[in-house]
């Protein structure tokens, strides 16, 4: 079902916004996975990883409009600024300061944001756009069960990255939304670094998507699957107060220049596991 939430009067300059401050598909590593096409290499030698926990939840975007949008792209004196934030799925717009809730469903997903009217007094100023992305889980948003025991309508939320857009304009103007896409494909979003990150999280009080010291990478996939196993048992990220926590979905690895990123999925071990049995079937027959 796709959403009712509409622009009136500026789909296509909305659907290039979509496309510039959507978040990076991350490729899995050793190999397919059942939801993705294609691999990511082995990372390279002497890089510096960040490892983060994969939550198994909705990710989420909160668009900060520059200040004064409206007259920067239109180029019209005393035009109205109407758009000032969108809220977004990985996929599609959902929300905004001029729009009304469009489905029960992502009610809950929306309550768990940082209010976008205060985060507006931070960047009134602002001249790029300015995107956080969350991961919002528990509820019954998805796996609720490995986060929370009891109160089945407990949802979290954690910081996972920000982008600054500064040639935005450029980008709306002189390209379609085919091409911006194409441009993110080739990894030119500007990411904040770490430190920048961590700032944010701080600022906005919410905490970052938990950080894993201790796993290791090897080319053969079967040490890397029990190392995963041995040093991510427990997610991080649990709701209950009496301490219950089940297992996370994964990890996610990039390096510190976000040259390289990858995922490893417990869910992908498996699948490897089944593909690797049904071929060994196959030479047997």
């Amino acid at each position: 079902m796709r959403s009712t939430f509409r622009f009136p009067d500026k789909e296509e300059l909305f659907e290039k916004v979509n496309s510039m401050t959507k978040y990076p598909s991350i490729p899995p590593l050793f190999g397919r996975d059942p939801d993705s096409k294609n691999a990511a290499e082995f990372p390279p030698e002497g890089q510096e990883l960040i490892v983060r926990e994969k939550i198994d939840g909705c990710n989420v975007r909160l668009v900060i409009f520059p200040g004064a949008f409206e007259k920067l792209y239109f180029g019209e004196e005393g035009i109205t600024d109407i758009t000032q934030w969108v809220v977004g799925t990985r996929i599609e717009f959902i929300h905004s300061n001029t729009s009304a809730f469009t489905r029960a469903s992502e009610y809950k997903i929306l309550q768990a944001l940082p209010s976008p009217r205060h985060l507006l007094l931070h960047y009134a100023d602002r001249l790029d756009f300015t995107v956080f992305y969350f991961e919002v889980f528990g509820g019954n948003i998805s796996h609720s069960h490995n986060y929370t025991s009891k109160n089945v309508g407990a949802v979290g939320i954690r910081l996972l990255d920000v982008l600054i857009v500064t040639k935005w304009l450029r980008l709306l103007r002189e390209h379609t939304a085919e091409e911006i896409a194409a441009w993110r494909g080739q990894g030119r979003q500007e990411f904040v670094s770490e430190e920048k990150l961590e700032w944010f999280s701080k600022e906005i009080e919410i905490p970052l998507c938990p950080r894993i010291e201790g796993l290791e990478l090897h080319r053969s996939a079967e040490k890397t699957r029990e190392s995963l196993f041995e040093t991510v048992k427990k997610t991080a990220c649990r709701l209950d107060e009496d301490g219950f926590d089940g297992q996370p979905e994964g990890v996610v690895l990039r390096t510190r220049d976000r040259s390289w990123m990858a995922k490893l999925k417990h869910q992908y071990f498996s699948f490897i596991t089944h593909m690797s049995t049904s071929s060994k079937m196959k030479k047997r027959k």
